[in-house]
């Protein structure tokens, strides 16, 4: 209270990953200066007579600058006006004239929009991604998937993937047999929810609960991708290699793939999910919204759509021809030069080199490696976790609209809604308003 009284606070709100402060707006910088400016937000500014708007003058001296600055600055720092009706005067945004006293006009942070930035579950480095501090590709040589959501969730792997399994009710089956012609996806994005009406246990918020509920969605979800009847307390990648009929060195390489594409950070699908793990549903109804993404233009999983086309060109055709197209007539090709690292992406390495172990000499890696050799030469860039993981999948998959992607990224998912949901906060991201100003001149 110390501190409030002192840059004249009229509230504060303090959590381990926002700050949210309404202030006079006479205190906004001696908060700045004093918390920081990286810490804060959001911030509410009223003024002490409650005007939303200064004159030309007051907006000057707030400044500290000439009112000739002053009409500078409107444009080159985004201070919005309104014209005095009857007169040549102006007021001004209160709002973006304390906006312009923090940091040379800019809002305080622009990292309002993002999730909180503190997470223990994964960590992109400049050539290698690491959960909970563990290489993932070292990872990927020897544990299961479940293995490594026990890791990313933080739980015993024997007290999560126990032999109890998910009930599955009988209106669950209808909608999956209505969206029989559906993909695996979206007959899960459908069904989850259904699915936990019908198990009480995934009501249970604790860490523990959650990921007792988290093994129960995995294993729902790999049973709605795969087209069976019941959930199974089955290893997934043996499942995935039972159900598709998978050589043992094919289903190895399923294991690897699925601990590849557990977490990526703060993706956007990540995002969305935090955000409805944080308003405190359960893992079905995140990983439902994580689902739903899918295929988004924007993001890593929407990128899937446009690298099957390549793909299909580059192994039913002449790569030398479909990559010197591409080369000519776009700026970027897709499934290249993901920008996360500093060179090139261990996991879409990791995939290259085990696909050799299980392809050999077989026509399509030769075709796929030579698309790579190209783009390599010419731009520079490598290829892509994306590119490889559905070429990989092209090789296994019964319905082409499906990937694996998605189970072994389930498992993130459930990490980040539980660890979204320890915070006890929603997220709410601060805004800054750009639209038309109110209408406060008579």
């Amino acid at each position: 209270m110390a501190i409030a009284n002192a840059l004249r606070l009229t509230s504060i709100y303090s959590s381990p990953h926002m700050l949210t402060i309404s202030v006079n707006s006479s205190a906004i910088v001696d908060i700045v200066d004093r918390v920081g400016k990286e810490s804060i937000l959001m911030i509410s500014v009223h003024g002490e007579d409650g005007q939303m708007y200064l004159s030309a003058q007051e907006a000057a001296d707030a400044l500290g600058v000439s009112r000739t600055t002053l009409y500078a600055y409107v444009s080159r720092r985004g201070i919005r006006s309104v014209a005095v009706p009857g007169s040549r005067e102006r007021l001004y945004w209160r709002t973006d004239i304390e906006r312009a006293k923090t940091a040379r006009g800019r809002p305080p942070v622009r990292r309002e929009n993002a999730p909180p930035p503190e997470s223990a579950i994964s960590l992109i480095g400049p050539d290698v991604l690491y959960y909970r501090g563990m290489d993932a590709v070292a990872l990927a040589e020897h544990h299961s998937l479940e293995q490594v959501a026990a890791l990313l969730w933080d739980q015993p792997e024997a007290a999560v993937f126990t032999d109890r399994l998910p009930i599955f009710p009988e209106t669950m089956r209808q909608v999956a047999a209505t969206l029989r012609t559906s993909s695996g996806t979206a007959r899960a994005a459908a069904a989850l929810p259904l699915i936990e009406d019908a198990n009480p246990r995934s009501f249970d918020f604790s860490p523990a609960g959650m990921a007792s509920t988290g093994a129960d969605v995995l294993r729902s979800l790999t049973a709605l991708k795969l087209g069976v009847p019941a959930p199974s307390a089955a290893p997934i990648h043996e499942q995935v290699g039972a159900h598709l009929g998978l050589s043992s060195a094919w289903q190895d390489f399923v294991r690897r793939m699925l601990v590849l594409s557990a977490d990526h950070g703060f993706e956007p699908s990540t995002y969305a999910v935090r955000s409805v793990a944080g308003i405190g549903v359960s893992p079905y109804r995140s990983v439902a919204a994580g689902l739903l993404l899918v295929g988004g233009r924007r993001t890593q999983l929407g990128r899937f759509d446009v690298i099957t086309r390549l793909l299909t060109d580059i192994c039913e055709g002449d790569p030398d021809e479909v990559m010197l197209a591409r080369l000519k007539g776009d700026d970027q090709v897709p499934g290249f030069g993901y920008d996360a690292y500093r060179h090139r992406d261990p996991r879409a390495r990791a995939l290259l080199d085990q696909l050799d172990v299980v392809m050999g000499d077989a026509i399509g890696l030769k075709r796929l490696k030579r698309a790579i050799a190209i783009v390599e030469d010419a731009r520079g860039l490598y290829p892509d976790y994306a590119l490889v993981s559905e070429f990989a999948g092209r090789q296994f998959m019964e319905d082409k609209r499906d990937s694996m992607f998605v189970l072994g990224r389930c498992v993130g998912w459930i990490a980040h809604s539980i660890e979204q949901y320890r915070t006890g906060e929603a997220i709410r991201p601060a805004s800054i308003y750009t639209g038309r100003l109110p209408d406060q001149v008579t």
